[in-house]
């Protein structure tokens, strides 16, 4: 099953780039193909996922309720062969991937996916054919300026939560990956620090 590429703290300059809130939580995967017509094999970011999982396992009951049958329909129509969709995971006692066990708030929100032979969907298309069965809060379009980073680290971006902004765009190179980085609060950094507990290598892993 594919993994979703690491993120860049590496802000690039492109002419449009859509900003996604980031959902603080944990990345999910995924597997639909068309002969199942549903998803079939789920994992976090490194490791496959059964229900029993003691932190993460509730993500696959919240992907079939919430997503499966919509996100059948759209596959279908769109005739795709296979998808590995990404979920984030996350409630509201979530923090930094962290979980609570019985927090009656988590949900799943569908984050981005890679299409069989095609690779990562293009942010645009992205947008476009899945807004309406549920994606984050697109909050930004365009090109990124000082004053929007000041704004997302100082959480003054209007309709923004607690952790910060993930941008995507494509440079316009065939085959190339979509162009990826985030953008964090000063708070959520600080939180973290906090959680870290002096811990400087943990912290930077994290962050």
């Amino acid at each position: 099953m594919k993994q979703y590429p690491s993120i860049s703290k590496q802000i690039i300059e492109l002419d449009h780039l859509i900003g996604f809130d980031k959902l603080d939580g944990s990345n999910i995967r995924a597997e639909w193909d068309k002969k199942s017509k549903r998803f079939m094999r789920f994992g976090s970011r490194k490791l496959l996922l059964a229900p029993e999982h003691p932190s993460l396992g509730k993500s696959i009951e919240l992907i079939r309720e919430t997503y499966e049958d919509a996100l059948t329909k759209r596959f279908l129509d769109l005739k795709y062969e296979k998808v590995t969709a990404f979920f984030e995971f996350f409630g509201d006692q979530s923090f930094a991937g962290y979980h609570e066990k019985d927090d009656p708030t988590q949900q799943v929100v569908l984050i981005d996916m890679i299409i069989y032979k095609k690779g990562l969907i293009h942010p645009d298309t992205f947008v476009q054919e899945f807004q309406q069965v549920g994606i984050p809060k697109v909050l930004y379009r365009g090109k990124v300026d000082h004053e929007l980073i000041r704004s997302i680290r100082e959480r003054t971006l209007s309709g923004m939560s607690f952790e910060g902004v993930i941008f995507k765009g494509r440079t316009g190179k065939k085959n190339h990956l979509p162009v990826m980085f985030k953008v964090k609060s000063k708070e959520w950094l600080a939180k973290l620090k906090d959680f870290c507990k002096g811990d400087e290598q943990l912290f930077q892993k994290m962050a």
